[in-house]
């Protein structure tokens, strides 16, 4: 997927199959989103993205990796 799928991506509202986190420090609510989306019909969640679409990026660091 590129930055301009994604862009579009952002400018959907959020569905059975789409799911904003404003950042990755909401692991445990993107993990359940991840099993969620396993076992249905797939899915796509965008880390940076607030519920509104904006996107507003995030800072990764090393903790971030692990």
């Amino acid at each position: 997927m590129n930055s301009d799928q994604l862009a579009s991506l952002a400018k959907s509202r959020e569905s059975e199959t789409l799911e904003f986190k404003t950042t990755n420090g909401t692991r445990r609510e993107a993990a359940m989103t991840a099993c969620a989306f396993m076992n249905q019909r797939g899915g796509h969640a965008l880390f940076g993205v607030t519920p509104d679409g904006d996107v507003v990026g995030q800072q990764v660091g090393e903790r971030t990796i692990e």
